[in-house]
């Protein structure tokens, strides 16, 4: 599946290797489509021989879906173990959340 049919965004500050910000405005179901976009800031920091990646995600409000929420400790525990190990944790969209959202979107049985 593309991913841009999930999410679509553009960078809007792009200082490497120190900072990145970019915004998202998710689309994955209807519930998400209809909150405006967000704002997701990297900054690295090198710490003598490691770095430190700060992460923050804002314009969320409180009234937003668990679907906005719950993403950041799954997708940071994976990059943490590609770094570490080089293995990613292989986190995927459940094939019931894919399928759902195909068929809202009038996309379903269509090859991912």
């Amino acid at each position: 599946m593309d991913p841009g049919s999930f999410a679509t965004g553009e960078d809007v500050e792009v200082d490497p290797p120190h900072r990145l910000v970019q915004t998202m405005k998710a689309l994955w179901s209807p519930v998400v489509a209809s909150y405006p976009a967000t704002t997701i800031t990297y900054e690295i920091q090198p710490r003598g021989e490691i770095c430190r990646l700060r992460v923050t995600h804002s314009g969320l409000t409180e009234d937003m879906s668990d679907e906005i929420w719950g993403g950041w400790p799954q997708i940071l525990s994976s990059l943490k173990s590609l770094l570490e190990t080089g293995e990613s944790l292989h986190l995927a969209i459940p094939p019931e959340a894919v399928e759902q959202w195909r068929a809202e979107k009038g996309t379903a049985g269509t090859a991912a």
